[in-house]
């Protein structure tokens, strides 16, 4: 098993406007290690996964360090890891009427409304035992969340080459790069 668990430095003022949506402050992070220190483990640890899953990690996790890794000119094929994303998963599985319920869909929301217990958030161990959880709890109901493994084609940033590829998310889905270039130009300059 190999595991990284720290927080990054930033090398930028982290503003109290942020620090209020995710409890770090410039303290928290003023003697952890920057990104490029942290370089060759997180390799190292993709290198050996099947999977990275966690919430909303399609959306930002993930495309925020492919950037990254582009900043410091580092190549890494995500093409052979499939992603779990939960945030992704409770959008197609949960009841609608639940999911309209939620004052705001984060992390924190959908974790009470599937356990009905309150979590400590922006943890990254509390963040993946709570998305662990989740996810036996929507097996437990027989819930098909592994129907919606994503791969890296469906992260955000991804290139894609093939107008034939069918979206598998938003408000798009189902419907090819092809049909987008002809009928929705402005769904493709927003992506």
């Amino acid at each position: 098993k190999y595991e990284i668990d720290t927080m990054i430095n930033p090398e930028v003022i982290i503003t109290d406007e942020l620090t209020k949506i995710h409890n770090i402050d410039n303290k928290m992070v003023e003697d952890k290690p920057v990104f490029s220190n942290i370089i060759n483990s997180l390799i190292k640890l993709f290198s050996k996964s099947k999977y990275i899953a966690g919430y909303n990690i399609c959306n930002y996790d993930v495309p925020l360090i492919q950037s990254l890794f582009k900043r410091h000119n580092i190549e890494f094929d995500f093409s052979q890891i499939q992603f779990i994303d939960v945030y992704y998963i409770i959008k197609n599985v949960l009841d609608e009427v639940d999911l309209n319920s939620l004052e705001r869909r984060n992390l924190s929301s959908v974790y009470k409304l599937i356990t009905g217990e309150e979590l400590v958030a922006h943890n990254a161990f509390n963040d993946v035992t709570a998305c662990i959880e989740i996810l036996e709890i929507l097996d437990d109901n027989g819930l098909p969340w592994r129907n919606y493994i994503l791969t890296a084609q469906d992260l955000s940033g991804a290139i894609i080459s093939d107008p034939t590829w069918i979206m598998k998310t938003g408000k798009n889905a189902g419907k090819s790069i092809e049909w987008l270039i002809k009928n929705d130009k402005s769904y493709l300059q927003w992506m």
